[in-house]
């Protein structure tokens, strides 16, 4: 059998603070096709070789969000579904590469125990490389999603206090029709 050759990468951290503290990353689900990985790149002896999150996506994305919002009582509960997270490479010649790292989810907010699907949030980032530079995948993941999360950011900030789907409860009170004849 072949053997597989990867490389883990690791998301880090980030001290972007958001504007808007009426929600926070409740969780977040991963709805990728392939799981495993991350996509394919080039290690330093010009192989292709896979490309993975330590630790696995979510537990990667939610560590690294965690530091953007913290959970309250009166904030709205998000869920991230990740569609589409994704690193590819293309050699121009013996000593570049090009590259693209892509991403693709939805924002959901969690209304009891619905999800409500309130946006959705798509990106990429085209990079060109060397062959001797091997760690810049953990910046361009994190990258995408402060992206992503700063657009959401704006997103809620705009719709917090206009959009139905962010409706948390609903009184309603009917008035008695006094226009109402009765029996003669």
């Amino acid at each position: 059998f072949p053997v597989t050759i990867w490389r883990c990468v690791s998301i880090g951290s980030s001290n972007l603070k958001l504007k808007n503290p009426n929600f926070y990353i409740d969780h977040i689900l991963d709805e990728r096709t392939f799981k495993r990985r991350i996509g394919f790149v080039f290690n330093e002896n010009k192989e292709e070789i896979e490309l993975d999150v330590v630790g696995g996506l979510v537990k990667s994305s939610t560590d690294y969000l965690s530091n953007f919002s913290r959970k309250s009582t009166n904030a709205y509960p998000i869920v991230l579904k990740i569609k589409e997270l994704k690193v590819s490479e293309k050699m121009v010649n013996n000593k570049l590469i090009n590259g693209e790292s892509n991403i693709n989810l939805d924002f959901y907010y969690l209304r009891d125990t619905s999800l409500v699907h309130l946006t959705a949030f798509q990106s990429k980032i085209t990079f060109t490389r060397s062959f001797g530079e091997v760690n810049h995948y953990d910046y361009l993941i994190g990258r995408l999603l402060e992206k992503a999360v700063i657009y959401f950011d704006k997103w809620m900030s705009a719709n917090y206090d206009k959009n139905i789907l962010l409706v948390k409860s609903l009184k309603l009170n009917i008035k008695p029709d006094r226009r109402i004849v009765t029996g003669k």
